[in-house]
């Protein structure tokens, strides 16, 4: 079995659809063109902004909660872990810049 996920990391793709959907919605609604949000790059871009400021968040929200104590059962001995949390092998950290370039990419190519 493939685990494209580590932690918590499987809320990266759900941010990304989602801001993109909502973007779409809201380019749709306001241009009244439904292919505005195909033809134009820039509200794509804007959409990746959008899931990179929402992953910044989640990843400050899970770094300061990543450390777990354990206790061993046998020695009663306290060890520190430290959860990562990771999608297709990216740390959370890390996909704030690759939504932007993303964004960055399809702000160019369309």
């Amino acid at each position: 079995m493939i685990i494209f996920w580590t932690g918590k990391g499987f809320f990266v793709p759900v941010i990304g659809f989602l801001a993109l959907m909502m973007t779409k919605s809201v380019s749709s609604s306001v241009s009244g063109n439904e292919r505005y949000y195909a033809e134009n790059g820039w509200v794509i871009l804007i959409g990746m902004l959008c899931a990179a400021a929402v992953t910044y968040w989640l990843h400050t929200f899970l770094s300061k909660r990543s450390e777990e104590t354990v206790v061993d059962a046998e020695t009663g001995e306290k060890t520190t872990v430290k959860l990562s949390h990771s999608f297709m092998v990216i740390p959370v950290k890390w996909w704030p810049v690759v939504f932007i370039a993303i964004g960055v990419i399809f702000l160019f190519a369309l």
